[in-house]
């Protein structure tokens, strides 16, 4: 999964990720509506500290 890579962790790592902040994705590829979720839920990658991911509980 791309979106992992982005923010530099392993898919099963991203999918706990996005379970904590409850986004489900689809099967299949991600959607445009599933990516901005993803990005208010988690922050634009590109815009993080490198090596730092907070994620709420």
């Amino acid at each position: 999964m791309e979106l992992a890579n982005e923010y530099g962790v392993d898919r099963k790592t991203f999918r706990r990720m996005l379970e904590r902040v409850g986004v489900n994705l689809t099967s299949g590829l991600v959607t445009p509506t599933e990516q901005s979720l993803i990005f208010e839920k988690l922050g634009i990658p590109g815009k993080m500290k490198k090596g730092i991911l907070k994620i709420p509980h």
